[in-house]
């Protein structure tokens, strides 16, 4: 289980960095549904500046915590759960997805579910790391992809995201974005050990000609569009393995085949895709 509470420590509201401008971008007085809000230390500063402020958090000890700041907190796995359910129908102002989506299976579910549970017009606003930060490019160039405790190779990170497919993400569910706000970080500066030495020096001015280099965080605003969210799309990885239609187009193979696909595959001790499955996908181009 991850650790929540060792995100969204010592944050100060009037600073650049990326938590504090998902507080500003929040504002007052409205009505929040937080994301993994962990301990709550995100959530004292929401509720301070007079938001209404419902938390869903994975960690039972961390939704504890929470409670201490707001009653409204509830334990669930957003990868699983159903928003709705958990928190209820009445709609929210704004969505807060402070440093988590990136930890998620399915943050395309979850961010589409919370988007549903927002008034007309009501926004998301989300801090999302940079994976295309030069030190994790010069360290993969460098053949070292190393998962640390903590920065932008998190070892409970699942998903990663550049510009456009943290965009892309906040555009597929239907929201309108309406700001990108960037926090940055120097060359070297993090924890992956990256250094100059790692690369040629033409290789290493073309990555840090590309204008997130730098960036460390994006930080999304985006908004219900006036005429409300669009049909959710259906969901492709459901539609693989449920559709009849597909199963249809797969029919078991002749015994003849699946005996002629097992031999191939013993020659080599390890099994091979299916002759007669290549055949099949064959006639349906």
């Amino acid at each position: 289980m991850i650790d929540a509470a060792r995100y969204h420590k010592g944050i100060d509201p009037t600073d650049d960095s990326a938590h504090a401008r998902v507080l500003r971008a929040v504002g007052t007085a409205g009505r929040v549904l937080e994301l993994g809000c962990g301990p709550g230390h995100m959530t004292e500063h929401l509720v301070a500046a007079g938001n209404d402020v419902t938390c869903v958090e994975v960690d039972p000890a961390a939704a504890a915590a929470a409670r201490a700041v707001t009653p409204h907190v509830f334990v669930a796995d957003l990868d699983m759960a159903d928003l709705a359910e958990v928190v209820g129908a009445e709609p929210f102002d704004t969505v807060v997805a402070a440093d988590v989506l990136e930890h998620l299976r399915r943050p395309e579910r979850t961010l589409r579910q919370a988007a549903e549970l927002l008034r007309p017009g009501g926004t998301v606003v989300a801090s999302i790391p940079n994976v295309a930060h030069v030190d994790v490019r010069l360290a993969l160039l460098a053949g070292r992809w190393d998962y640390k405790e903590h920065g932008l190779l998190d070892l409970t990170h699942l998903r990663f995201f550049t510009r456009s497919s943290a965009l892309r993400l906040v555009e597929s569910v239907g929201l309108q974005v309406l700001d990108v706000q960037i926090t940055t970080w120097a060359p070297f500066s993090t924890n992956l050990g990256a250094a100059p030495t790692d690369v040629p020096g033409p290789v290493l001015d073309t990555v840090l000609a590309d204008p997130d280099a730098t960036t460390l965080q994006f930080v999304i605003t985006a908004r219900v569009p006036d005429g409300g969210l669009p049909p959710a799309p259906a969901d492709p990885q459901a539609a693989a393995l449920c559709t009849p239609g597909v199963y249809g187009q797969f029919a078991p193979a002749e015994p003849a085949a699946q005996a002629a696909d097992l031999a191939s595959s013993e020659v080599s001790g390890a099994p091979r895709p299916s002759r007669s499955l290549f055949a099949r996908l064959r006639g349906r181009r």
